[in-house]
């Protein structure tokens, strides 16, 4: 049962979405209830790992995880943020034609939200030291640099998105370092990294 309850628990949901959902704005309305609830719950991640130290401590380095048993571990929290960026860059795309009939305050916050989960988003890949976050985190950058139209917008997509890498890279924790640097040297990863 343990095993068969999350598929239908997602087939369920589909079908429910398709009851609720009958205009892209009703989607797009999801889309912000799931973005903000990632945030609230990032937040309480990091509140967690910053003030209270919770964190698991695996493969020689501290990881921040989720706040809750089921789905909490630092990769489990590493592939929701991942999964959430997508979403989080098609609220960006279409912010001012979603808040057009919004009022001014919300039109003003809307994409500070946005802009705070980024934040919280990379800071907490990051903290979470998941080498698979850490690579889809990279695809998904790559994959963003490359929607420009032309040639020469691509270049500079890829030329920003190398130069956010550089930064992002400069300002990382040592052990979020070191544990990237176990993907491509397996000389100084702890016993059982390989096999992770």
């Amino acid at each position: 049962w343990e095993e068969v309850y999350p598929f239908i628990s997602i087939i369920l949901f589909y079908f429910i979405l398709l009851k609720v959902v009958k205009t892209p704005y009703d989607l797009m309305f999801l889309f912000i209830i799931y973005i903000v609830t990632m945030m609230l719950y990032l937040m309480k991640s990091q509140w967690e790992f910053f003030i209270h130290g919770a964190h698991v401590y695996r493969q020689g380095v501290a990881r921040m995880r989720g706040i809750e048993s089921a789905f909490g571990g630092p990769n489990w929290l590493a592939g929701s943020i991942a999964l959430s960026l997508p979403v989080l860059q098609l609220l960006w795309s279409v912010r001012k034609e979603l808040t057009a009939n919004w009022s001014s305050f919300l039109k003003r916050w809307f994409p500070r939200i946005l802009i705070i989960y980024s934040y919280l988003s990379v800071s907490s890949i990051l903290l979470t030291n998941s080498r698979s976050g850490m690579i889809i985190f990279l695809v998904f950058i790559l994959l963003i640099s490359l929607r420009g139209k032309g040639l020469s917008k691509k270049m500079l997509y890829l030329f920003l998105s190398l130069f956010f890498l550089i930064i992002l890279w400069n300002l990382a924790p040592g052990a979020s370092k070191g544990r990237f640097m176990t993907m491509i040297d397996q000389k100084d990863a702890p016993k059982g990294a390989f096999d992770s």
